[in-house]
């Protein structure tokens, strides 16, 4: 505007001299042939200046609405990226509320969290750290936390801003997105990771129980070999009773081992899927030949009810074989002296785990039974009901923790059903 009016300034001064050289008259009547000129061309100026300003305001608006309808369009699809994740995922604004959640999300937190604060659901201050921590430095930052309940559970943390400028997805000329839009977003992804530390625990549990189980019988080896180099040395009758229980510990080391290295190679396996058939007819009256020792030692008797029409089930034999001698060996050991144990083989059209076919096989022993509260933990690497008494009988605390792997290898399903008084 200021240039503007200079111009016509300038403008109107060479007129009047225009019109005193041109006309030959005086001053004044040029002065006033300059005003009236001046003012004619200070209305144009001004009129066009106007136009301008309308049409750049008219611009401006124009660019609004092209903004404001462009995020109306990424709305809907912010929403449906941020529903194609199975982990939980949110879109908070500057002020932690919440802008956008997918269903695992609402699953996590609660279905009516989008609009308020996320630290109304989110309590843990390292994770609403991590979040204050992405906003301010811009930068992707992680973290974990844990939360309590019934199940403890473990989370990894993710979190980024993203800037709200629709310059960004390459829009040439567009300014940022209208004014009640906030100037970035924060991004927050949530990560399970409750089974990596499950197992993590179980991994350091499982060699420090491991370490246990080996020390023991050689810490009694050890101790009987000092002893027969030293007070026993000439004392026939101890040497013999000595070397009996140090053979017993040695063949417990054996069958420990051996039980390791058993369940290391199906854990190898696990996720390698059987292609062999197995008659279950055949394989199964097997069982009774190899533990026949057992069974007459005890007076026991093994019972197979099973259907001419068996189907042919795909497996590892030689794993399926492990599994039923390991079951049938703790109904020796755990069952009354004198009661039968029984296998019983049912086709069923629909397994539990999918929808084929298969067959059910029940071992049934007539013993004491088991506390409800230990049949979560029988699968347990090492874990004993009783463990004083499993050492006892030469037991590993192994023997379900391979059957559950191995019946897990072959997508099949494990239960234990217990009555105090009555068997298992």
């Amino acid at each position: 505007m200021t240039k503007l009016a200079l111009a016509v300034a300038v403008i109107g001064c060479l007129a009047i001299a225009a019109a005193a050289v041109v006309f030959a008259i005086d001053f004044w009547t040029a002065l006033l042939i300059g005003c009236v000129f001046v003012a004619i061309l200070g209305g144009l100026a001004l009129r066009h200046e106007e136009e301008m300003t309308m049409a750049r305001r008219e611009g401006l608006r124009e660019g609004r609405e092209r903004e404001r309808a462009q995020a109306r369009l990424l709305a809907p699809l912010r929403a449906k990226i941020v529903q194609g994740f199975s982990e939980p995922l949110l879109i908070l604004d500057p002020s932690r509320r919440v802008v956008e959640a997918n269903r695992a999300a609402r699953e996590m937190f609660g279905g009516n969290l989008v609009g308020k604060d996320i630290a109304l659901y989110l309590r843990q201050p390292k994770a609403l750290d991590v979040i204050r921590q992405a906003g301010e430095s811009g930068e992707a930052v992680e973290g974990e936390f844990a939360t309590s309940g019934p199940v403890d559970r473990h989370f990894m943390i993710r979190a980024m801003m993203l800037v709200n400028d629709l310059a960004a997805l390459g829009e040439p000329g567009m300014r940022p997105t209208a004014d009640e839009d906030p100037p970035f977003f924060i991004v927050v992804a949530l990560h399970d990771i409750s089974k990596i530390k499950a197992s993590e625990r179980m991994r350091a549990d499982f060699v420090a129980n491991a370490s246990h189980e080996l020390r023991t019988p050689l810490s009694a080896m050890i101790g009987f070999i000092e002893t027969l180099r030293g007070p026993a040395k000439n004392d026939d009758e101890a040497r013999e009773r000595f070397l009996a229980i140090m053979s017993k510990e040695g063949e417990r080391m054996v069958r420990l081992i051996d039980d390791l290295l058993s369940l290391s190679r199906i854990e190898l396996e696990k996720h390698v899927n059987p292609t062999g058939q197995i008659d279950l007819r055949k394989l199964l009256p097997g069982i009774a030949k190899a533990l026949a020792p057992a069974l007459e030692g005890g007076d026991r008797r093994l019972h197979i009810a099973m259907p001419p029409d068996v189907p042919l089930v795909r497996g590892d034999s030689d794993q399926i074989l492990q599994v039923m001698q390991n079951l049938v060996a703790n109904a020796i050991k755990y069952g009354r002296a004198g009661t039968p144990i029984e296998i019983r083989v049912t086709p069923v059209a629909k397994m539990a785990v999918h929808d084929g076919p298969g067959v059910k096989i029940t071992v049934t022993d007539q013993g004491d039974g088991i506390a409800p509260e230990h049949l979560p933990r029988l699968t347990e690497r090492f874990y004993r009901v009783d463990a004083a008494r499993s050492r006892k009988m030469g037991g590993t605390g192994l023997g379900l923790a391979i059957v559950k792997h191995i019946i897990e290898r072959h997508r099949g399903d494990l239960e234990i059903e217990s009555t105090l008084g009555k068997g298992t």
